[in-house]
């Protein structure tokens, strides 16, 4: 009787075990998340709150701390800290002084794309930022479908617009 339960415990084990890695060969690779809102703002302001990362903690939701690094290939590095003690390194790869940032970081398995656009929006600005995610490992894509694990981009707007004193609305895209 005791091996029968045991050779039934097993199989359900597996089974989701199975399961699970099953959900992560269905998913996607790549993953894009995006949100958008307007500010009071004026362009210049938002743009260097973003591109001024040792600020970052003062605002960005989950970083503590912020470093600057050696460059890589050009680029400026920053060495962050989240809120779990957890360091990862961020490489600025595109930075236009007025209207684009974009950061490059790994983490848990996966390389990720942060976007800032900031555009003239009357007297004040539109702000997007995106996230884009590759994860290739399966087990990984399946942990970060059912344990929720992603920034909120909506989360990052609401901070930036109260770093700058703006009450915002962000909207998924």
């Amino acid at each position: 009787m005791a091996m029968k339960r045991l050779t039934t415990l097993i199989c359900v084990v597996g089974a989701l075990v199975g399961v699970f890695y099953l959900v992560g060969m269905i998913l996607p690779r790549s993953r894009a998340t995006g949100s958008k809102t307007t500010m009071d703002s004026k362009t210049t302001e938002v743009y260097q709150a973003i591109v001024d990362l040792r600020g970052w903690p003062r605002w960005f939701p989950g970083v503590t701390r912020a470093e600057e690094g050696a460059e890589r290939a050009g680029h400026p590095t920053w060495r962050l800290t989240d809120d779990k003690g957890e360091m990862f390194d961020l490489e600025v790869t595109s930075e236009d002084g007025s209207s684009v940032w974009i950061g490059v970081f790994e983490r848990r398995g996966s390389r990720f794309t942060l976007r800032f656009d900031v555009k003239w929006f009357g007297e004040g600005a539109s702000v997007f930022v995106t996230e884009q995610a590759d994860t290739r490992s399966p087990w990984m894509r399946a942990r970060r479908f059912f344990m929720n694990e992603h920034t909120s981009m909506p989360g990052i707007l609401l901070a930036l617009g109260k770093q700058l004193g703006d009450a915002v609305e962000p909207k998924d895209f």
